[in-house]
């Protein structure tokens, strides 16, 4: 039986790059059960058909489908990554659309539609360091850590499957999804069955699926839930050596030393460890130089934006999930924020610049600051909202409006320097100023992007939730069009 080159799933024969021969597409025997030589066939005649369109060049060269490297270390940094091909990159989204699932078993689980339109929706969601022509010599968390775990067994598949699930539920209005509780427990149902082989207990495998199981239940599941996850992370990482025996593989050193510095799933509970992203390289198991920290830093900009979708879920019950409800003298120093950032934005403003100046800094500190309190209010234990920090913060801010409604820079002051009653004021002041420190160092877009957000979170245009969903400024739109770092 003779099949088309261009149909190559399980078939008698297939074609083969034809040497010297013209264009036409010669044909070889290939046996029924060979089917790595197969795909190898029908591969090399789709790169030259797609050669075939091109102009010819005038002298040959040769171009690496992936620069790679070692993980960096301070002996021998290097700029290049091993990531995913740009060339796969770019063309993952139009073999997503087309008929065929998977082709040429690139996946590690079969495909079927629904693991199709999953995984489409995923790659979409962070469409622009996933599709768009970024230089391989610029770490990209998404196409250089993530992507390369996430694909990396079947496990972690499910995860992120179930991940997916759940956010296209959250986007057409649904609290839960069955789908993806499906895909979790099949991701469960594996890592179990792999603890339980004593070769694959400890392997690369089992930590890249907890920790995707880990991101699951930050956002989807809860705190209980990621406590179990975030523990049994920990007794792993110590039974395999600690980080020095995660080496071998830098992309789940990094990632996994990430979550490491969380005690609460979210980065704006103050009893996170941010101060470790915020201090200079350092002799460190991990941040042994400024290029290892810069991509912890990287990657955790992902994360705190992700954080953002569900950071106003948390609010307690005398706050809305929008808004900040009866605290009028913050309300009125937010929005006071949010004109000194509108205009920033002018092209005009001596302050557009790429670096961090004060008044940014200012900006970002004090939004922080009421975000931490918003967060610790919500797992405030006593019924009377008069105790929560919001309630202390607002009184403080009510009484001294004199020293402040001038500028932001006033502000600033007001909140980090005055004497006021907040508990640990000091403990939470230092880990905001921290946190500031670190998106300080990410690129202008991401820095206002996430001020942005939060912003139209603590001070929306309306007093409507469907207008606020609305709005053309989400976390979501921010991942999706997220390029600098």
């Amino acid at each position: 039986m003779l099949k088309h080159p261009s149909l190559p799933s399980s078939p008698s024969m297939t074609d083969h790059a034809s040497n010297g021969h013209g264009d036409s597409p010669q044909f070889v025997f290939v046996s029924e059960q060979d089917q790595k030589s197969t795909r190898s066939h029908a591969m090399r005649e789709h790169w030259k058909q797609r050669r075939r369109g091109r102009p010819k060049r005038a002298s040959p060269t040769v171009r690496r489908l992936m620069p790679s490297t070692p993980r960096a270390t301070s002996a021998s940094p290097k700029s290049t990554l091993d990531g995913v091909p740009l060339q796969l990159l770019s063309g993952l989204n139009h073999a997503l659309s087309c008929s065929r699932l998977d082709p040429f078993d690139m996946f590690p689980v079969r495909l079927t539609p629904q693991h199709h339109q999953l995984l489409h929706h995923w790659l979409i969601t962070y469409s622009a360091m996933m599709f768009e022509n970024m230089p391989m010599s610029l770490f990209n968390p998404m196409r250089d850590v993530w992507f390369p775990l996430d694909l990396s067994n079947a496990a972690s598949f499910n995860a992120i499957l179930a991940h997916a699930a759940a956010h296209l539920a959250r986007m057409r209005g649904r609290k839960s999804s069955s789908d993806a509780l499906k895909f979790k427990r099949e991701a469960i149902r594996i890592v179990n069955q792999w603890i339980n082989m004593p070769d694959r207990a400890l392997s690369d495998d089992v930590f890249a699926a907890v920790l995707r199981l880990l991101t699951y239940e930050r956002y989807w599941g809860t705190e209980a839930e990621w406590r179990v996850h975030r523990r049994g992370l920990g007794q792993m990482i110590e039974a395999r050596g600690g980080f020095t025996a995660l080496e071998s593989n830098w992309r789940l050193e990094l990632a996994l030393y990430l979550v490491s510095l969380m005690h609460k799933p979210s980065w704006f509970d103050s009893s996170n460890r941010i101060w470790e992203l915020s201090a200079q390289p350092h002799h460190h198991a991990v941040l042994s130089n400024q290029q290892t920290l810069d991509r912890v830093r990287c990657l955790w900009l992902i994360s705190i934006v992700q954080d953002l979708r569900t950071f106003m879920n948390t609010c307690p019950p005398q706050l809305p999930m929008h808004g900040l409800g009866p605290h009028g003298a913050i309300r009125e120093a937010m929005r006071l924020v949010e004109m000194d950032f509108e205009r920033a934005q002018s092209p005009s403003s001596p302050d557009n610049t790429t670096h961090m100046d004060h008044r940014e800094y200012s900006r970002l500190a004090c939004i922080f600051f009421i975000c931490v309190l918003v967060q610790s209010s919500a797992s405030l234990s006593s019924p009377d909202p008069s105790c929560s920090d919001m309630a202390r913060m607002d009184a403080h801010l009510d009484l001294s409006r004199q020293s402040w409604q001038a500028s932001v820079q006033a502000l600033y002051t007001t909140i980090f320097q005055h004497e006021y009653d907040l508990a640990n004021k000091a403990q939470k002041a230092d880990y905001v100023l921290n946190l500031t420190n670190v998106l300080g160092s990410r690129s202008i877009q991401a820095r206002r992007g996430v001020e942005r957000c939060l912003l139209h979170m603590l001070c929306p245009k309306s007093g409507s939730l469907a207008a606020d969903q609305d709005c053309d400024w989400t976390p979501d739109e921010l991942l999706s069009t997220l390029r600098g770092m």
